[in-house]
């Protein structure tokens, strides 16, 4: 920090301020020369040391203490957390301006920072009676012996008299111990675009961020463990006898996980708003041939955009929809009920003191909408409540009615209904109430867990729960995350889906690319997990502007590497190799679905299978091979049937070869080599059936029915 001032040392002379001190001389000069900025004023008076003797604080144990690793200031703001909040602002920091301030004048928020520990605090500007927010964005960082400098761009959308706006920061999100210093808000000249201003919130320091962070060893042994099976195969000739020195490939083709994104339906099959690079893109990202495997609807299918036909007639959509499943791609439909009044057509707010009309109106939209000719067969699974803990609306217009008394049992309702509807659907809660926030506690957070038990108790069929993931610029240690994940599916048990990620612009492109990969690391990490869903891909079409994968103009964004560097080679699986003696290769693979192809002399067969759990396949080849068949009277099992053990003799056989068994969906249980001239097999643990033993060697095989049975 000693070389800013001296750096600067010669400039403080000639500001076009007067009477700052050390601190707020060094803004000016540091504005002026490295963004071409000139400052008109402060919020607060420029002396650094009488704003942090006049910081308010509370919720927080506090001093004022000595700074004795910078020559900017002297004095800094010392603060613990010594327990989580039940909100963000159940603790904090603030200081109102003591100069006035106008609607319409470019401002900075500065300060700095000082991380004893991981930090997660919301810096914000708020009017100091409404709380209305001119700005409110989260900070996160690791721990860190160095000072940061924060900038904050943004335009006042009011006036404030002297005492109107409180700055500050609400730091109740965790436990924590951090300094606070520099704080003041820069008034710039009239003129100056908030894009030529310094946006510095150093997130690349988020906790979690080092290459060398545990958590990213333990996501590689739990995607090791739950994203990959065992997988074989057995080759045999035209007389079912094994064929070995057989070439096997082993080829990818598509991922059991579903990686993904919103889609605009009316872009793609010639449709409406069709836009050819849009509908190219969706089906190869990168020329290269990847793409998703899995899509959701953006709006086409939301209650006034499919009655009010938003990006076409239903018939329309429904089309747009097959065309894409013809492409290959597993449907997700977004969304059946959304109950907050702005999110329903206009008739059920003008209803709602008439709770049987408004609950006939949900009925029978989930008639003509799920029971739609033919979307049944597109769609996988539905979003059939969204967004249930921030708009009641629905739930408040049923509450204390006849048959009803939290109002929250007409959710259980329309969740029947759509299985009546379409008894196959699978369906999902989908709320942004949980990742965003990085918390496992709060009211928000408890109320929503509150409603999926009573959903659950209630009897109704919920399948899983959709996660959004619209993150914000504070960047959450990915261990959060995981924490999140594994909270909702130790209470409820229920699959998730992360279903509408993307990320602040605030972030840099490469800053983004870098949280994606961890967040979606982290997140295919969980076993409970099934897909990844951004919320679109492209800036053009996307509601914050700012998709992860692709600008306004198609040119990529680094996030598409981290994208296709991870779904098609980290996680990826393309292995060869040679069976053995008894005929079997097999590897150890990512889900998803396979080619097999075997090659034996002049003679190739390919397969394809699909693989989410260990599986083994037999595969014959149409030759004769050089391997003869074992007298089977030379085999002894016995006792044959048996319990609790069985012996395998073979005294005339030459020992060098394989000892098999498998069950009756043709799964290994036993693979070892011939030792002597007799093997004894433990089948305390089998179930009762009928299993196959086989016994191979280069020339010779056969294979024997082995029962067991269960006294």
């Amino acid at each position: 920090m000693k070389r800013f001032l001296f750096f600067y040392a010669a400039l403080w002379a000639f500001s076009p301020l007067s009477a700052q001190d050390t601190y707020h001389q060094f803004l000016i000069d540091d504005l002026e020369l490295n963004f071409g900025v000139e400052l008109t004023g402060w919020g607060l008076i420029p002396d650094h040391q009488a704003i942090i003797s006049d910081l308010n604080y509370y919720g927080v144990t506090g001093e004022v203490t000595a700074v004795a690793d910078t020559l900017l200031f002297e004095e800094a703001l010392s603060i613990e957390i010594e327990q989580e909040g039940a909100s963000p602002w159940s603790s904090g920091v603030l200081i109102s301006n003591q100069n006035p301030l106008t609607q319409g004048t470019v401002c900075l928020l500065t300060a700095w920072i000082k991380a004893e520990s991981p930090v997660r605090i919301n810096w914000f500007a708020e009017h100091s009676t409404t709380y209305e927010k001119e700005v409110y964005i989260n900070i996160s960082l690791d721990a860190a012996e160095e000072w940061y400098q924060l900038y904050l761009p943004f335009v006042l959308s009011a006036d404030y008299a002297p005492g109107m706006l409180n700055m500050g920061f609400h730091t109740g999100l965790q436990t924590q111990e951090l300094e606070l210093a520099g704080i003041n808000i820069a008034r710039i000249e009239a003129g100056t675009s908030v894009g030529d201003l310094p946006h510095q919130l150093h997130n690349e320091n988020y906790p979690g961020s080092a290459v060398d962070a545990p958590w990213r060893a333990e996501a590689a042994a739990r995607i090791e463990a739950h994203r990959k099976a065992s997988l074989s195969v057995e080759v045999v000739d035209a007389n079912g006898l094994p064929v070995p020195n057989a070439d096997v490939e082993f080829t990818m083709q598509e991922h059991a996980f579903g990686f993904g994104s919103a889609v605009v339906t009316c872009m793609v099959n010639a449709s409406g708003c069709f836009n050819e690079t849009y509908q190219e893109r969706l089906l190869d990202l990168d020329g290269q041939g990847h793409r998703f495997n899995c899509l959701v609807n953006e709006n086409s299918l939301k209650w006034p955009g499919w009655e009010n036909n938003w990006l076409g007639t239903p018939q329309q959509t429904v089309s747009s929809l097959a065309w894409l499943k013809d492409q290959g791609f597993k449907l997700r439909g977004h969304n059946v009920v959304w109950p907050g009044f702005s999110h329903m057509p206009a008739d059920i707010a003008n209803n709602a003191d008439n709770p049987d009309y408004v609950r006939n109106r949900i009925f029978e939209h989930i008639d003509e909408k799920v029971g739609y000719p033919g979307l049944s067969d597109l769609i996988s699974d539905w979003d059939v409540l969204n967004e249930i803990t921030a708009n009641r609306d629905l739930e408040y217009l049923f509450q204390d009615t006849e048959g009803y008394t939290t109002g929250r049992e007409i959710y259980p309702e329309i969740i029947d209904h759509v299985v009546q509807v379409d008894p196959g659907s699978k369906l999902y809660l989908n709320d942004y109430v949980t990742l965003s926030s990085a918390t496992t506690r709060g009211e928000v957070y408890e109320r929503y867990q509150q409603f999926i038990q009573e959903i659950l108790d209630a009897g109704a069929p919920l399948d899983g729960i959709g996660f959004q993931a619209h993150m914000g610029s504070g960047l959450y240690h990915p261990d959060t995350l995981f924490t999140i994940l594994e909270d909702f599916h130790t209470k409820f048990g229920l699959r998730a889906k992360i279903t509408e990620f993307d990320q602040s612009p605030v972030l840099s492109e490469t800053l983004a690319a870098q949280y994606f990969r961890d967040f979606l690391t982290i997140t295919f990490s969980h076993p409970s997990v099934d897909a990844f869903l951004m919320w679109g891909f492209w800036d053009g079409a996307h509601w914050l502007d700012n998709a992860p994968l692709f600008r306004q103009d198609w040119t990529p964004k680094p996030a598409l590497d981290t994208f296709i560097n991870l779904v098609y080679n980290d996680w990826w699986t393309e292995e060869s190799t040679v069976t053995d003696a008894s005929g079997m290769a097999g590897i150890r693979g990512f889900k998803g679905t396979y080619r097999i192809t075997v090659t034996a002399g002049e003679v190739s067969v390919d397969t394809t299978i699909h693989m989410e759990n260990d599986y083994q396949w037999q595969l014959q080849l149409p030759m004769t091979s050089s391997v003869h068949s074992i007298d089977p009277a030379s085999i002894q099992v016995a006792p044959n049937p048996a319990t609790h053990q069985i012996t395998v003799r073979w005294d005339a056989l030459q020992t060098e070869g394989t000892l098999r068994i498998s069950d009756g969906q043709g799964r290994t249980l036993v693979q070892q080599p011939l030792k002597g001239t007799s093997q004894v097999i433990n089948t305390r643990q089998w179930p009762a059936g009928i299993y196959w033993l086989q016994i191979s060697t280069p020339v010779e095989s056969v294979t024997l029915p082995v029962m067991i049975e269960r006294r």
